[in-house]
C-alpha cells in the first residue's frame, strides 16, 4: 500500500488537515511533479514534509497500528492458521 492508497482511505482523510490551496504556487524544487495532497506541484507525495508529519502524529497516537501491520503481514490476519504441509 502506497501512501497514495492510504490518504484514500476515508478513515484516514478524515483525519488529516488539508493543506491551503496555494493556486498556481510550485511547492517545491520540481516544477512538473506533482503532490496529490498538496494538489500541486513541487514534490512528489512521498516526499510531502506536511503530510509526512501529519501521518507521524497518526502512528504516535497508534491510530495507523492495523494498517501498518497488515502492511507489515502482507496483509493476512495473525489469527488465521497455516499449513506448512499444503493441506
Amino acid at each position: 500500500m502506497g501512501l497514495a492508497d492510504l490518504i484514500a482511505i476515508p478513515n484516514i482523510v478524515v483525519r488529516l488537515k488539508a493543506p491551503e490551496k496555494v493556486g498556481d504556487k510550485v511547492l517545491g524544487p520540481k516544477p512538473n511533479v506533482w503532490c496529490e495532497f498538496h494538489q500541486s506541484f513541487g514534490h512528489t507525495l512521498d516526499l510531502c514534509l506536511a503530510l509526512g508529519y501529519q501521518l507521524d502524529d497518526l502512528v504516535k497516537s497508534g491510530f495507523l497500528n492495523d494498517y501498518l501491520l497488515e502492511k507489515r503481514t502482507g496483509g493476512a490476519s495473525s489469527s488465521q492458521p497455516t499449513s506448512s504441509d499444503g493441506q
